[in-house]
């Protein structure tokens, strides 16, 4: 069965997080932050979570792509704390293999140290900067 996010059938620029490339031993996801249109907390959590619950128990990278990131982006923090939160429940971190950042700048610093009491480790030794 395919994930179908509701909001998303409304309007499909609603959130930024799908899967990019399905390879045999692992599948990529992306997301761009400030491509979404919709910043309610639930439906982007729902979103993400239907999405990667459909990666069957293959590993995964995920690419971060930040452009256009602003302080905008930054005053909505608590939904990245629920979106890292979600993500490094077991059933995702134990698959997660890579969190590649793309188009990073000084307001993407800022989110990543606020963040990173809510993280664990394990979770920042995969992320790297491009």
């Amino acid at each position: 069965m395919v994930f179908e996010c509701d909001m998303c059938k409304k309007d499909p620029k609603s959130h930024s997080f799908f899967k990019y490339c399905d390879e045999k031993e692992r599948n990529t996801y992306y997301c761009c932050p400030v491509k979404g249109t919709n910043t309610n907390q639930e439906g982007i959590l729902n979103h993400i979570k239907g999405v990667l619950d459909e990666n069957n128990g293959k590993k995964w990278i995920l690419i971060l792509d930040f452009k256009g990131y602003s302080i905008k982006k930054i005053i909505e923090i608590s939904n990245s704390i629920e979106i890292v939160k979600l993500v490094s429940r077991e059933e995702y971190n134990s698959l997660l293999e890579q969190v590649n950042i793309i188009n990073s700048n000084n307001y993407v610093k800022i989110l990543c140290n606020t963040i990173k009491p809510y993280v664990s480790n394990d979770i920042f030794d995969k992320v790297t900067f491009y």
